[in-house]
Formats: C-alpha cells, sequence, structure tokens
C-alpha cells in the first residue's frame, strides 16, 4: 500500500492544508462560476478565514448556508473545518419552519445563500433573531451584503489548523 494515499488521525482541516500544499497547480475546482487551482483555493480559504475572524466567529460558532452546487459552498466548509466552526448546510427542499428550528437550534450566528435562495433568507429573518451576520454568496443581489465583496479584501489568513479532533464541526 502507499503510504502517501493515507492519511492516519488528525482533522479534516490538516487534510485540506496538506492537499493545498501538495498539488499547488492542480485544477482543485470547476464550477459555472470560477475554475480554481488548489493554490487559489487555499487563498480564498484563508480570506473566508480572515472574514471570519473580523466578525468575531471563535471556535465553536456555527455557519450555515443554503446554495446550489458551487465551489464557494466548499470554501466556506473548508474555512470553518479549519477553524473549528460548525459548518451547516440546509437542504433546498427543505421548508421555512424545517430552516429555521435548524439555525436556530445549531446556534448559527453566520447565514449565507446565493442569489436563488434570498426569499427564503429574507424570510428567515424575523424568525432567527439571534443572527448575528446574513450575507449572499453573490454581489448583485439588492439590499444583501455579499460576503466575498469583503473576503476578496480581506488579506487572506495563514492555514492553519484551530479545530481539535473531538470538535463538532458538520451538522
Amino acid at each position: 500500500m502507499n503510504n502517501d494515499l493515507v492519511h492516519a488521525g488528525g482533522t479534516i482541516g490538516e487534510m485540506i492544508i496538506q492537499a493545498i500544499s501538495r498539488y499547488p497547480d492542480r485544477t482543485a475546482f470547476i464550477d459555472e462560476h470560477t475554475q480554481m487551482s488548489y493554490r487559489q483555493l487555499g487563498r480564498r480559504i484563508g480570506s473566508a478565514i480572515s472574514t471570519f475572524a473580523a466578525l468575531g466567529l471563535k471556535r465553536g460558532d456555527g455557519v450555515a448556508q443554503l446554495s446550489g452546487n458551487r465551489a464557494d459552498v466548499f470554501v466556506v466548509m473548508a474555512a470553518a473545518y479549519l477553524m473549528g466552526l460548525r459548518s451547516v448546510t440546509l437542504h433546498g427542499m427543505g421548508g421555512l419552519d424545517d430552516h429555521a428550528y435548524i439555525l436556530n437550534d445549531a446556534d448559527v450566528c453566520v447565514f449565507i445563500a446565493d442569489r436563488s435562495y434570498q426569499v427564503r433568507l429574507q424570510a428567515l429573518g424575523p424568525l432567527c433573531p439571534n443572527m448575528r451576520h446574513w450575507y449572499s454568496h453573490d454581489a448583485d443581489v439588492p439590499g444583501q451584503p455579499s460576503f466575498w465583496a469583503g473576503a476578496e479584501k480581506a488579506e487572506p489568513a495563514v492555514l492553519a489548523v484551530s479545530a481539535q479532533p473531538d470538535d463538532v464541526i458538520r451538522l
């Protein structure tokens, strides 16, 4: 067996950093919005980490998303995994009451949705009074700040794992 392909112990965040450092020039993602190498992926994750840190998020806080299939969903999840945040991804077919229950029960403090779910995001606002930050994955949504507009201005954090192996990082 090739031991280079085996990862024993550690965290998902460590595996992400390892992949980024091993394959910097290989393609990591291609979607309808972008194509990015592992190096670019690392910088984008670092920018998300810097943005979460500027918002005051700390290990154990929750970040939720409602989005279609796009690379930025993974970027947010990876930043959460590295920081020890709890990542929650809502199902697009879920009902309003179900989404509100999950967000409140999981004690999520940042919610990011793409433009196709902006009506849902607006409907969730009054149902989730403890949510501190509401964002869009997209830049052109009227009345909704873009998470990535701010993240792209942030100096990318050095990728380092703050999560511990027993942290809950995915709900």
